[in-house]
């Protein structure tokens, strides 16, 4: 005679809220997840309530490793004993790309979101504020859902390679002002080369704003051999008492 009775699998997640409190019993970080590769759930009778109970736990702290005995209680059918083993892993929330961003992509907030990432993951100088990221100039493509470290991020560049720049020179009594070619690109405080196209000399510069760099006094002289005004179409004003 072979009875045939309507049964349901055993609810996962009764299992591993069983399996969770042991563990941290035993010193496992509360809000890890826990792995359980190649668990079959049995079937238990389907109005039934069970009750779960870890009976035996071996727990390796280092590397997350455990193995445990559950005995499965309930109304109408025998204590069901299962042997199961799996995996802690600690995780930790740290932002990371909603979608995927090529290099040089300027981050906003929609481009980022908190996520639960491995806590392995997560070792150095990873990106772990979203505000931080605001405005930041991504150096290397970014995939979603990868954790990002603060290497990864560098200042916009104000001023690109190759572009017309508006060059400034401040001295006592003189403000001097002129357009040069960027011959480096870089972020706003950076040093970079421009060139004088009327003399063809390269001056150092700090970038001051968006196509903008200071020549600093008394370092390389931005007149053109000879004098004159040449490419300086801009103006050279005296300033009282400076």
């Amino acid at each position: 005679i072979v009875l045939d009775r309507p049964g349901r699998p055993l609810d996962r997640a009764a299992t591993l809220a069983a399996l969770r409190t042991a563990l941290i019993a035993v010193g496992a970080p509360q809000d890890a997840e826990i792995a359980l590769p190649g668990f079959a759930a049995p079937l238990i009778p389907e109005h039934a309530t069970p009750e779960l109970a870890v009976e035996q736990l071996a727990y390796q702290d280092g590397a997350g490793h455990f193995i445990a005995q559950l005995i499965v209680t309930a109304d109408g059918m025998a204590p069901l004993r299962l042997r199961v083993a799996g995996r802690v892993q600690e995780m930790v929330s740290l932002p990371v790309p909603t979608h995927r961003l090529p290099a040089g992509s300027l981050l906003h907030a929609a481009d980022l979101h908190l996520a639960r990432v491995p806590a392995r993951l997560a070792q150095g100088d990873m990106l772990r504020d979203p505000a931080a990221a605001e405005g930041m100039a991504l150096r290397r493509m970014a995939r979603p859902g990868e954790p990002l470290r603060r290497s990864d991020l560098e200042q916009p560049e104000a001023v690109s390679k190759g572009a017309r720049v508006a060059m400034r020179l401040l001295a006592p009594g003189l403000l001097l002002l002129a357009q040069g070619e960027a011959l480096q690109g870089g972020p706003l405080g950076a040093r970079i080369p421009v060139l004088n196209p009327a003399s063809r000399a390269g001056l150092e510069a700090e970038i001051t704003g968006p196509g903008q760099v200071r020549i600093t006094a008394g370092s390389t002289p931005i007149t053109p051999p000879g004098g004159g005004g040449g490419y300086y179409s801009s103006y050279a004003t005296r300033v009282a008492g400076r």
